[in-house]
């Protein structure tokens, strides 16, 4: 049976993506209890869960609040079968794997969703993260919960079930996996870094970082005719600026700040290597994996602080990012303030010299100067 108590300890996260009501001509095979391959080498070679919400002592699930008004309840929730008899899997995320499946309400009709199954004794403040969020490039959630483990579990503790939209498109991954039009279209690339940018400044207004958005596979990007638009996945290890200050302090559970470096990191595979600037990937003293020196290994004591107040202090991540809307800023990528802006130089400084002062381009400075003349008060 599923207590309040024992809830708190390796939950299943299922994650749901909306692609509409499931329409009349869709043959698809659902039920509410679902055989799973085990991953593990040892052991049962199949296990099963159940998502049976009539029964509460197997499954407990909750709308989250955007959709739980007027009395709203959920009425069902399924796996997809494959052709197989197995839940129908689309892929791993940082708690667990996920699946396709349906949920149903009582005002709205069934809709095809994304399952994501935690493993045992494993579990994220990703639904409680998700709940503050609302922007049309971040995964939407619908519900959360537990279900009782399977057999095969050597523990009592229940699994977590995240609830969130399915996302119709493909991951930046396979995008640049394939060598796809996106990544051969320089100007599509830079509106993805954007959106990613807007998104990640929307969570930092809510004191959150997403942490994991250096893995292209957490961002799906969505084609309609000629135009994209990016949307953030898998906060399993979104975490809030108090945390990552906490771990400035020596905590083992909590990691600094991640997103700059991790917007650095697209803008490379991207093919956008002049505005990868926008943070120092290599930031460690000594030698790099390539045994070239890193970064900042001779910076001046002034740039190390930047950095490391950057790493553990999240709230001055909007001051890294260049201001928006400013009119001379729109088709410029974010980053450092005269750091990769000017097309003529292509942000050949680095940031020990823009720290420093030494810009090596006047183009830039000028620059610079304009956008902190318009900078919004406290920005």
């Amino acid at each position: 049976m599923i207590t309040t108590t024992n809830m708190k300890l390796g939950l299943v996260l299922v994650a749901f993506v909306i692609q509409g009501s499931i329409a009349a001509s869709e043959k698809y095979e659902y039920a509410s209890v679902a055989r799973f391959r085990n991953p593990s080498k040892k052991g049962a070679k199949t296990y099963t869960l159940s998502l049976d919400v009539s029964n509460a002592q197997t499954c407990k699930m909750y709308l989250a609040a955007s959709l739980s008004r007027r009395g709203n309840q959920i009425t069902n929730l399924e796996f997809e079968l494959g052709a197989d008899g197995y839940a129908r899997k689309l892929g791993s995320g940082t708690f667990g794997g996920v699946f396709v499946g349906r949920l149903s309400t009582t005002t709205h009709a069934p809709i095809r969703v994304a399952i994501k199954i935690g493993e045992k004794w494993k579990y994220s403040n990703e639904a409680k993260h998700m709940e503050k969020l609302n922007n049309p490039a971040i995964n939407k959630i619908y519900a959360h919960g537990f279900c009782a483990p399977p057999a095969i579990d050597s523990a009592t503790d229940p699994r977590q079930v995240v609830v969130v939209e399915l996302v119709n498109g493909k991951s930046l991954a396979s995008h640049i996996k394939d060598r796809s039009p996106l990544i051969k279209n320089r100007n599509a690339c830079i509106s993805i870094v954007h959106q990613v940018a807007n998104a990640m400044e929307y969570m930092w207004a809510q004191r959150l970082v997403h942490q994991d958005c250096a893995n292209p596979n957490n961002i799906m990007i969505v084609q309609n005719r000629d135009s994209y638009q990016a949307v953030l996945i898998d906060f399993g290890k979104t975490q809030t600026f108090e945390e990552c200050n906490q771990a400035m302090r020596g905590s083992n559970e909590y990691e600094k700040a991640a997103d700059l470096q991790a917007l650095a990191t697209m803008c490379s595979d991207l093919g956008l290597h002049e505005h990868a600037k926008v943070f120092p990937i290599e930031i460690r003293l000594g030698k790099r994996d390539d045994g070239t020196k890193a970064l900042l290994a001779k910076a001046s004591p002034q740039a190390r602080k930047y950095v490391h107040d950057l790493d553990y202090r999240p709230e001055l991540n909007t001051r890294h990012l260049m201001p928006r809307p400013i009119d001379i800023c729109s088709n410029l990528l974010p980053g450092l303030l005269g750091y990769a802006v000017c097309s003529k130089c292509q942000g050949q400084g680095n940031l020990a010299q823009q720290m420093s002062g030494a810009i090596r381009c006047n183009r830039c400075e000028v620059l610079r100067k304009r956008i902190d003349s318009k900078r919004p008060k406290g920005i």
